[in-house]
């Protein structure tokens, strides 16, 4: 059995509003699907060398959800490195390394630099 590279993760979802108190439950979703796909995507081009067009075509990546987290409107989650090859090359590249080219691929399409939070 191989091992597996885990960075746990979250999205929080806020309008910059002090007072958000509600989400509309499909756009909250819509949300999630996107961070999913664009995480699982941006970290398939960075590992596997190789653009995909579809999630479930990518070779040693996976995401799943985790236990989530009270007073906002956000989800854990965990980005699993699980194959070998992939693995490898992460850990050749490094965590920091990895989270610049993550935070370029993802602030590419938004035009604005994609802000990463660590705890």
């Amino acid at each position: 059995m191989a091992l597996e590279t885990h960075i746990p993760m979250d999205i929080v979802i806020a309008s910059g509003e002090s007072k958000y108190r509600e989400l509309d439950f499909y756009i909250g979703s819509k949300a999630l699907e996107g961070t999913a796909e664009a995480i699982s995507l941006a970290t398939n081009t960075i590992l596997n060398n190789d653009v995909a067009t579809k999630v479930p075509s990518i070779d040693g990546i996976m995401s799943s959800f985790m236990l989530s987290f009270e007073g906002s409107f956000g989800q854990a989650f965990m980005l699993k490195i699980v194959g070998d090859e992939q693995r490898a090359r992460f850990e050749a590249i490094g965590e920091s390394s990895f989270f610049q080219l993550l935070k370029y691929y993802l602030s590419k399409p938004m035009k604005q630099e994609f802000k990463f939070t660590t705890k």
